[in-house]
Order: C-alpha cells, then structure tokens, then sequence
C-alpha cells in the first residue's frame, strides 16, 4: 500500500497527546527484513524514544499536535503518523512505512 493510499484509507490524524505513555510499546514494520524494522518505543528521562533492535536510538517529541522525530534522527526530522482504531494506537508510519504494534 502506498503511503497516499494509507493515508486517504486509514483514520490517521493529528494526536492530540495527554501521555507520552500512550505510544510507549513494540512495533514492527512487516516484513522484517532487518533490525532496523524492529522498533520500541520508550520514555528515557521523560523524553519519548524510538529504538531499533540495530542499536540506533532517536527522539520522538509532540510539537503542534503531531508526533515527530528529533533531528537526531538519522533520516532527518519528519512527521510520525499515528493511526488509531477503536482509540487505541495500531501504527506508526514513518518514513514511508508502517510499523505495527505488536500484541500485548
């Protein structure tokens, strides 16, 4: 599915955010195809991170209603899209992909 298509066929949205803790979580972008696809997301010190199994960490911080990368990420500073159902957290789409989140 092309990112177009995801975005028109999906309820992404703006996230208007009361908890960092609502994003925390595992996700995967299918199919694996390497550690870079899988992804946790965590609070360090109160900053929102996005870590992959590689070892590459980078923030994640909520400016203007939407969830974004810090300019540490290493493929710049970008809108994350986060995409609910039920109001609950089912994906992130970064950088073109989707990352699922993983069942509890």
């Amino acid at each position: 599915m092309s990112a177009q298509d995801f975005l028109k066929n999906s309820k992404t949205h703006r996230w208007a955010l009361s908890s960092r803790k609502t994003f925390l979580g595992q996700y995967r972008r299918n199919p694996i195809e390497n550690e870079w696809h899988e992804v946790t997301v965590v609070l360090n010190y109160g900053a929102l991170q996005w870590q992959n199994a590689a070892g590459m960490t980078w923030s994640l911080n909520v400016e203007e209603n939407e969830l974004r990368t810090g300019q540490d990420c290493p493929y710049g500073a970008q809108v994350v899209h986060v995409q609910t159902e039920a109001g609950c957290i089912q994906n992130l789409r970064f950088n073109g992909e989707a990352y699922h989140r993983a069942q509890k």
